[in-house]
């Protein structure tokens, strides 16, 4: 149901033909699934008054920024990801119920508050994960947690709730798997930073100590090769630009951790 409503959506606003020509260009039906999932998730909860119940975070609200930055050709370049973040409450839980199959739903055993649900969508042949930070693993209701670190981005014309940019880059940092592919978000949000002007200053004086260490340790390792490789960069963008932004951006963290 929720696919199918998100389909009606796009027809209706004439954004169908350019959506389904969009995701047809990715490469595996993963990452097409899950856009999807993201973007019939998100309109199925704003559609039913449940906008302050959930916020994404992670990969996927990582993408939604490049996309909100750069434009769609983020969607092709971008790392991929095979499950989705979301903070909610059980409102949200039971609400999904009624709208998507769900397979499984079991509780972390490590994480408290923590829920991961498989999901299959209609017409797949695979279900898949979802992590759900539950209200549980708070004091408050997740949009008191994030209260004025949130923002709506419109993403073929549907409200996707995301953590804002200062908070997704503070929570990426907090994030030392070793996975390269983190690695590749903070750069990429890097990029969304100076695309937009930010001061290197602006977003560090953000940052705690152990947040600035972690940014400062990425940055001191990091090659014009690599950023060329993993960089989303808008065509016809000035790379030697952006290299001076991420040499200033690591001076002054040096200065400041």
């Amino acid at each position: 149901m929720i696919m199918k409503n998100l389909e009606e959506r796009l027809r209706e606003t004439g954004k169908l033909d350019e959506f389904n020509s969009d995701l047809s260009k990715l490469k595996d039906d993963d990452s097409r699934n899950l856009i999807k999932l993201v973007l019939g998730i998100a309109l199925n909860l704003h559609e039913n008054g449940l906008e302050n119940d959930y916020t994404f975070y992670g990969g996927y609200s990582v993408l939604m920024h490049l996309v909100n930055t750069i434009g769609k050709g983020a969607i092709y370049g971008w790392r991929g990801s095979y499950d989705l973040d979301i903070v909610c409450n059980n409102r949200i839980r039971y609400h999904l119920q009624r709208y998507i199959k769900i397979v499984s739903d079991r509780t972390s055993p490590n994480i408290r508050g923590k829920r991961t649900i498989r999901v299959k969508p209609k017409d797949s042949e695979k279900s898949y994960k979802i992590d759900l930070r539950m209200k549980e693993a708070f004091k408050n209701e997740p949009h008191e947690v994030y209260e004025g670190e949130t923002e709506i981005i419109y993403i073929y014309g549907v409200p996707v709730k995301a953590l804002n940019l200062i908070k997704q880059f503070k929570s990426k940092l907090d994030t030392n798997r070793g996975l390269e592919r983190d690695d590749i978000d903070i750069v990429n949000l890097l990029y969304i930073f100076y695309r937009k002007n930010y001061e290197c200053i602006e977003i560090i004086k953000n940052l705690e100590h152990k947040q600035k260490q972690r940014l400062y340790n990425l940055l001191k390792v990091l090659n014009e090769n690599y950023i060329s490789k993993n960089v989303l960069f808008i065509k016809g963008d000035n790379e030697p630009l952006f290299l001076n932004y991420i040499k200033n951006f690591k001076d002054r963290v040096r200065k400041e951790k």
